[in-house]
């Protein structure tokens, strides 16, 4: 499934209203997770895309 950045932002400002703003946000890949770094806007060529870079 692929999501667009207004979707993901949607469901983050859902989490806030509910109380949830303080939580730790991670990343799950398979059965690890793993903490975000950083959110990244990238460009190659016409397409831009936001990166989730993670630390491991």
């Amino acid at each position: 499934m692929t999501k667009v950045l207004r979707e993901i932002t949607t469901e983050l400002q859902t989490h806030c209203h509910d109380g949830e703003s303080n939580k730790v946000l991670k990343v799950k890949i398979l059965d690890a997770y793993y903490d975000i770094a950083a959110i990244k806007k990238v460009k190659s060529g016409d397409e831009t895309y936001f990166v989730i870079e993670t630390e491991v």
